[in-house]
């Protein structure tokens, strides 16, 4: 099962390997985890040469996600796919 079957119905928030980010991508992750615990339960990760990408369960996490980091980390796109 690859990455699009089973986020199906989950919502997507890339963030940006941008080396110039002033919030370095580490941690961005390491707040993921302090806020939404292990990934599996309530999102996954997938990583693409672009990109961090961040695959919510419920919507309201990914919102929640963006509106923690905003200004500190570049947010490419939220998606609901």
């Amino acid at each position: 099962m690859n990455i699009k079957e089973k986020t199906s119905t989950w919502t997507v928030v890339r963030v940006s390997w941008n080396l110039d980010s002033p919030t370095p991508w580490n941690q961005v992750t390491a707040r993921a985890l302090e806020q939404f615990g292990l990934p599996g339960d309530r999102y996954i990760t997938n990583l693409t040469q672009e990109f961090m990408e961040y695959h919510f369960r419920d919507p309201h996490d990914a919102t929640l996600f963006v509106l923690e980091h905003s200004g500190n980390i570049e947010i490419e796109t939220v998606i609901p796919i």
